[in-house]
């Protein structure tokens, strides 16, 4: 990284930025960090127990601060048990009944 002028902590967050945040690369153990192909979704699989509530909407600017967007665009809102997560938009989720233990 020295190469670049770029500590090795400072490319670690950049590379889990990216692709956790605005979903723009994925990553392969023992293979390396790779963009992902145009137009390509994230599958999030979401196990319910009780009612769940799935909406589209424009993001406040704290929340694309939040998830690191950069540009304005929609986010799926997934609300569960007093609990709100937002995905951004292109993600496909699937929801699934939770496994009785």
């Amino acid at each position: 990284m020295s190469g670049y002028g770029v500590s090795r902590d400072t490319a670690r967050r950049a590379i889990r930025h990216l692709r956790d945040k605005m979903r723009l690369i994925y990553t392969v153990p023992m293979r390396g960090s790779f963009v992902r192909p145009e137009g390509e979704t994230d599958d999030v699989t979401i196990a319910v127990e009780d009612e769940v509530f799935i909406d589209a909407r424009m993001p406040t600017a704290v929340e694309m601060a939040e998830l690191g967007m950069e540009q304005p665009g929609p986010v799926v809102v997934v609300i569960m048990a007093g609990q709100v997560e937002l995905y951004p938009g292109g993600s496909r989720i699937r929801v699934v009944p939770a496994r009785k233990s």
